[in-house]
């Protein structure tokens, strides 16, 4: 009995064409765009400041609560007096303790008692 080749890869691949295959809501083909469209979309867990997500109402409330601009800061030039807090080793000076101290000679305090006094009688 003679014996008869058949090239079964050929017949394989003939039944797995897409065309000779049946979809079904577990079994379905996509395409690469819409592959990499889903890749691109961001988890379903929420976010963290490390890991892209969804984000929490609690946290889309607090975005909504920011202003346009809120971060945009501008520091001032100058300050006033009322907004600098005093320390020990540093305090603000008023107009009349300047004057008074501008008054004061250099070394005024700087008094040497005599080694004898002389007694008055």
């Amino acid at each position: 009995m003679a014996t008869t080749k058949v090239n079964l890869s050929t017949q394989v691949e003939d039944q797995l064409s897409p065309s000779n295959l049946a979809q079904d809501a577990s079994n379905r083909f996509v395409t690469d765009a819409e592959k990499s469209g889903w890749n691109a979309k961001a988890e379903t867990d929420a976010a963290t400041p490390s890991v892209d997500g969804l984000m929490s109402a609690a946290d889309k409330s607090k975005l909504n609560g920011i202003e346009a601009s809120a971060n945009n800061y501008s520091h001032p030039a100058t300050h006033s007096l009322d907004i600098i807090t005093e320390t020990t080793s540093k305090k603000i000076m008023t107009d009349t303790e300047r004057t008074k101290l501008s008054g004061i000679e250099a070394n005024a305090n700087d008094y040497t008692h005599p080694a004898s006094v002389m007694s008055q009688q």
